[in-house]
Formats: structure tokens, C-alpha cells, sequence
């Protein structure tokens, strides 16, 4: 189980189709922005509110259920990066190990 998301995730991405997976890809960048940021309280809009989806997926007790959207979200777009990611060593969290869960779903 990675950091307590392998059932969430697997929810999640049965429930979710690869295009609505895709279309998050346009916050990809706001999440690598916010983990890199040094900065508490950024003055970037997308970077504070992505700091604070983080910050609440890693409190949330619902999310290894797989009942909380905010966790569900971020689980998306993380699949969305993995979905795209070609580096075989990347340093995108969780990259690695949600590309092994998303290859042993579809095959």
C-alpha cells in the first residue's frame, strides 16, 4: 500500500475514465509547483489551494475508503501524471508505484 492509498485508488480509478484522468492533467503542474514551493502561505493561488488538497489528503481518514472527492481529486491527478510519464526513475510522488497498480488494472 502506498501511503495508504491502494484502496482509494483502486475505487477511484475503476470509477474514473481515462479521458476525465486526462482532463486533470491541467493541474498536474499546480501539484509539482506546490510540493517544490518552500513557502507556507505561497502568494500563487493554484499553488496555496493545491498546498491545502495536500495537506488535507494526507489527514483525511476517509480517504483510504475511497468516500472523500477532495482525496479522489488528488488521487486523479496524480494518475493523470503517471498516465503521461515516461521517466523510468521519476520524482513525482507515488509515480513508480501507481504505474505498476495502473499497468497490473489494464492488463
Amino acid at each position: 500500500m502506498v501511503n495508504g492509498i491502494s484502496h482509494a485508488f483502486e475505487d477511484c480509478f475503476r470509477r474514473a475514465r481515462i479521458a476525465s484522468i486526462q482532463a486533470q492533467s491541467i493541474h498536474v503542474p499546480h501539484f509539482i509547483e506546490a510540493i517544490q514551493c518552500s513557502f507556507d502561505n505561497c502568494i500563487l493561488t493554484k499553488c496555496n489551494r493545491m498546498k491545502r488538497y495536500i495537506r488535507h489528503y494526507k489527514q483525511c481518514r476517509l480517504r483510504r475508503t475511497g468516500r472523500c472527492q477532495a482525496c479522489r481529486n488528488l488521487i486523479i491527478i496524480k494518475c493523470s501524471h503517471v498516465l503521461n510519464c515516461k521517466e523510468k526513475q521519476c520524482s513525482f510522488p507515488d509515480c513508480s508505484e501507481l504505474k505498476q497498480k495502473i499497468k497490473k488494472y489494464l492488463d
